[in-house]
């Protein structure tokens, strides 16, 4: 539908350009029409490369085997390491064996070059990592950093809450983890497995 709906749009400034006459509104619709064609392809790139990354997630869960032979599927997708999602993904499943690997892979990639939103996932991981090892303080400079969202899925929202608010807490801020932690009710049935993580956090 939302296709359908730019298709439409984008007919009605293309009419409205030729029956101006000007060949300069025309070559202005046509730059953007060019960069839609390009926004949306590279929209539609990013969502089928995710589709793809969750099929080898979940496929990787079978056994250790299947864990190994995605993530030499993955090195040979991004040989150097680069992208953001593939790293994300490695990090996954090499925190399952290896936690320090996963934190090796995770400090890898470049944060000034992806969305705030993307940047902010990498940080919570790499939090939640350090905290699992006791890194509390290296925790809580990535978690002074990340900007927990109030709106979009809540289970992302709550995990990344959950993971800065633990991070403040266990070195000191108390006060301020309470306040992020209250804008999750606990009796809301579609926290699912990130419950356990809000009320961990709670405890300290």
């Amino acid at each position: 539908k939302g296709l359908l709906t730019m298709g439409g749009v984008v007919a009605i400034v293309w009419v409205t350009a030729a029956l101006t006459g000007s060949k300069i509104v025309i070559g202005i619709v046509a730059v953007l029409t060019l960069a839609l064609i390009g926004l949306l392809w590279y929209a539609l790139r990013q969502v089928g490369k995710q589709k793809n990354m969750m099929a080898l997630l979940q496929g990787a869960q079978a056994s250790p085997e299947a864990r190994k032979a995605a993530l030499e599927q993955l090195a040979l997708q991004d040989p150097h390491s680069k992208d953001v999602l593939n790293g994300i993904a490695k990090a996954q499943l090499q925190a399952q064996d290896s936690p320090d690997a996963a934190l090796v892979t995770l400090e890898s990639l470049d944060l000034s070059k992806v969305p705030k939103d993307a940047a902010d996932q990498v940080r919570t991981f790499r939090a939640q990592l350090l905290l699992v090892k006791n890194r509390s303080r290296e925790a809580r400079d990535l978690a002074d950093q990340i900007n927990v969202p109030t709106t979009g899925p809540l289970q992302a929202r709550a995990m990344m809450g959950a993971v800065v608010a633990e991070a403040w807490a266990r070195t000191g801020r108390h006060e301020q983890a309470l306040v992020v932690l209250e804008d999750f009710k606990l009796d809301n049935p579609e926290l699912g497995q990130t419950l356990p993580m809000l009320l961990f956090a709670r405890v300290f």
